[in-house]
């Protein structure tokens, strides 16, 4: 999941990061800070290109600001409406630069990136300009990779980048990131270093408590997508005919590859993910019932259910898909097969359910195939 610029800032600051001091807005008609001196006006979309598009405008005093508010709030920006406005004070920048650090999916470990050209898209910057360090995660972060990242640049801040590298990766570590960047990262006048914008990435299965998930904008990701990441799970809408449920990405993906090779569309993939497999108590009733809510608004001709479980007792999971699930079977072909622990403790649960429930892998999706043909 991204977050707005506002967001990574704020974890910046609680880390120790120097950011420039800002009023984030939801509505042109909220209180604007006063500030006589100006300041930067930014829309908060998650998508880049903002200057270019028209999105930034540097005020010389309050009443700028406030033409720039209602200029700026509902701008579209690559089909992102800025609901959301970030009022801060401006900077004297000396020199801008360039760090992020990601995961280096070619090494298999995090990278630091550092480049002397900040301010700019990092991809256009010639490669000899870039330094990248790969940390070994076992060892953490160490002062020589932090001296090999800046060496080669001439730095009169040199110590206060290292400061503020040392900060972000704990950041980065503490919050397990995919991505942390800061472009660009500055040198003012008085020689301060400062994170003038942020871009972070969180896992989505270790999204911040202090993220609303249900109010922010997923991006490229659908309503129903994003609907599901509260509950844990992970779900990649399509426009097919078939739903698949599983236990897990990798037994997900398998048993969707198996449908669309029968020559039937996917609607969706979900993978519950860490959604509770125990009994439904009152609060697990609750979430069941939203998240098969969420689900049958795709309109699915048939759900396709895999529970395959190693360390999980299916006869629990097979308890919460009842609950969830038994209503929307009587009106739509649902599937359930079961595999690993108590699998035929899970069979005896399902008697008497209009869900039809099979161990056989093949037997399941052959079954889900036909009902999706019939309809």
């Amino acid at each position: 999941m991204d977050l707005y610029e506002f967001q990574g800032k704020k974890f910046f600051a609680e880390y120790g990061i120097k950011v420039p001091q800002g009023t984030v807005i939801t509505s042109p008609e909220d209180t604007l800070p006063d500030m006589p001196a100006g300041g930067v006006v930014k829309t908060q979309v998650l998508t880049g290109g903002r200057g270019k598009a028209g999105g930034v405008i540097i005020c010389n005093n309050n009443e700028e600001i406030k033409a720039a508010v209602q200029k700026l709030f509902g701008m579209d920006i690559k089909g992102h409406e800025a609901h959301q406005l970030l009022i801060e004070e401006k900077a004297d920048i000396a020199k801008e630069f360039y760090f992020s650090i990601f995961i280096n999916r070619a090494h298999k470990v995090p990278s630091l990136m550092f480049s002397a050209s900040g301010g700019m898209n990092i991809e256009s910057v010639p490669k000899d300009q870039i330094a990248i360090v790969d940390v070994n995660p076992l060892l953490g972060i160490q002062d020589y990779m932090i001296t090999t990242l800046l060496n080669r640049f001439d730095l009169d801040c040199k110590a206060g980048i290292a400061d503020v590298i040392k900060k972000a990766w704990k950041l980065f570590t503490d919050k397990k990131l995919q991505l942390l960047e800061i472009n660009p990262l500055i040198e003012t006048k008085d020689g301060e270093v400062m994170a003038l914008d942020s871009k972070i990435t969180m896992d989505d299965w270790a999204i911040d408590p202090s993220i609303d998930t249900k109010r922010q904008e997923g991006g490229t990701q659908t309503e129903f997508e994003r609907k599901m990441i509260p509950y844990g799970m992970m779900a990649v809408e399509m426009d097919g005919d078939v739903i698949v449920y599983s236990s897990g990405a990798g037994v997900a993906m398998a048993t969707a590859d198996c449908v669309a090779a029968r020559g039937v569309k996917l609607r969706a993939i979900v993978d519950e993910g860490s959604f509770s497999s125990a009994p439904p108590d009152e609060e697990g009733q609750r979430k069941a019932a939203e998240v098969q809510k969420n689900i049958l608004a795709l309109n699915p001709k048939v759900i396709l259910i895999n529970m395959h479980f190693q360390a999980g007792k299916t006869d629990q999971e097979a308890h919460t898909l009842r609950f969830a699930f038994d209503e929307a079977a009587k009106t739509i072909p649902i599937v359930a097969r079961f595999k690993g622990r108590n699998c035929e403790l899970a069979m005896e649960v399902m008697k008497g359910s209009p869900i039809f429930s099979t161990m056989d892998f093949t037997e399941a999706v052959d079954w889900a195939v036909a009902k999706a043909k019939e309809a």
